[in-house]
């Protein structure tokens, strides 16, 4: 991402739009948390808390209060389309979801403190 933005920078056609910057493919959120659990060797355990749940959990978590505002990304498809921006940074390289989790995690585990014995 940094990347692309230092790219778009650079670019005086690009000053004074909005840029959307979609991911190399489309996943669902539960597709996305399949994969990150699969790559750590775990079964996820999700749970699903609907709209009226919500602002009941959020008297408990602030986190969760939260997510009552963003409630319809996760109920709404959205896929953001880059036509634009591929059109003018057309070497645009988009890290695939597996290599980016893969990526993520190792960095995680590089920077994990031992626990405690």
């Amino acid at each position: 991402m940094a990347e692309t933005l230092i790219a778009l920078s650079e670019k005086e056609e690009a000053y004074g739009k909005a840029w959307n910057v979609a991911g190399p493919g489309v996943m669902t959120t539960r597709q996305f948390a399949e994969q990150v659990f699969g790559t750590v060797h775990q079964k996820p355990r999700l749970r699903v808390a609907g709209k009226f749940m919500l602002p009941v959990l959020g008297l408990f978590n602030p986190f969760l209060r939260e997510v009552v505002e963003m409630h319809y990304l996760w109920t709404t498809p959205v896929r953001l389309d880059d036509t634009r921006l591929r059109q003018l940074l057309p070497n645009l390289h988009k890290t695939p979801y597996t290599e980016g989790i893969r990526a993520t995690i190792d960095a995680m585990r590089t920077r994990a403190v031992p626990a405690a014995a």
